[in-house]
């Protein structure tokens, strides 16, 4: 769980998530269980949401974890917390557009519109992603 947020274990994580695939393949359940791993919101960053990357603490390791995970099919986890954005930027981020309670548009994005910061970090995500090339990879 958000090891990319620490440096301890980073180089561990992409190895052992290749054993545990390799284990599960063994065990003839590679249609049934998916590999992957929780990412704290800070390994993207960008503004606006279509303009996201990855931070470059991580986007070594990210290119890897990518293909991995685009390879055996397993979606892209992340623990995306609006109020910890909150927190960290209060002169720049509403409380309410945090905490879903906008009721207009408060970033405009191209054809795209937030009033909630959830949606816009979901997005940054996706354009990370996609940024490296991985546009398919499912976001959970």
């Amino acid at each position: 769980n958000e090891v990319l947020s620490g440096t301890q274990y980073v180089s561990y994580l992409v190895p052992a998530m290749r054993n545990i695939q390799t284990a599960i393949q063994n065990a003839n359940l590679q249609n049934n269980i998916k590999v992957s791993t929780t990412h704290a919101s800070d390994v993207t960053n960008g503004f606006p949401p279509s303009q996201g990357v990855f931070n470059d603490q991580v986007k070594g390791t990210m290119n890897s974890l990518l293909q991995f995970l685009s390879n055996h099919g397993s979606p892209f986890m992340a623990n995306i917390y609006p109020y910890f954005s909150y927190t960290g930027n209060r002169a720049s981020i509403s409380l309410n557009y945090a905490l879903f309670q906008s009721t207009s548009t408060v970033v405009q994005d191209g054809g795209r519109s937030y009033n909630n910061l959830f949606d816009a970090l979901v997005d940054t995500h996706i354009s990370a992603m996609q940024a490296l090339g991985y546009p398919n990879i499912p976001l959970i």
